[in-house]
């Protein structure tokens, strides 16, 4: 069964309550993909991500939040919007989240093929995301319905046992 969502545009007094939690989960992600604890420097880093109020995020050109809801109007999740830094015929999703109890159902696809349509209908002619190289099902999902990969980051941790004998 394909499934589809709503958007609904995210009111003034959700941003505060979600700003928290999602800078906390991003500050994890930085901190997980460059082999580090979560400190201090890794959630200031993931804070100049996070603008303080709804209205300094939307300020970015072509920027959106919306709610996701399901066919039965139910609340189940996250889509952040916005244009490429770098091309403004490009759009770019900045975050997409089902929550938990509601993965694993179709609706994450579902929120990127409205992302899809919301951007087109905004004059893009193109998507982009980043997407962290461990996150396995995530990448899975936007492989799935035509992402490509643009550019790749790889690291690898060095041996002490690898060190020059000389």
């Amino acid at each position: 069964m394909t499934r589809t969502v709503r958007l609904r545009p995210l009111a003034d007094d959700e941003y505060d309550t979600i700003r928290t939690p999602m800078l906390d989960e991003f500050a994890a992600d930085l901190a997980r993909s460059a082999h580090a604890p979560v400190d201090d420097e890794v959630r200031a880093r993931a804070a100049t991500f996070f603008p303080e109020t709804l209205t300094d995020a939307l300020a970015e050109a072509g920027a959106s939040i919306c709610r996701v809801l399901d066919e039965d109007d139910t609340d189940v999740g996250l889509l952040w919007l916005g244009r490429s830094p770098t091309n403004p015929l490009t759009g770019f999703v900045y975050d997409v989240v089902i929550d938990e109890p509601h993965r694993g159902r179709g609706l994450g696809r579902a929120a990127m093929l409205a992302a899809e349509r919301v951007l087109l209908s905004e004059g893009c002619t193109r998507i982009a995301l980043n997407v962290f190289g461990w996150n396995e099902r995530a990448a899975g999902l936007y492989r799935s319905i035509g992402y490509e990969v643009d550019s790749m980051q790889m690291s690898k941790p060095l041996a002490p046992d690898l060190a020059d004998p000389h």
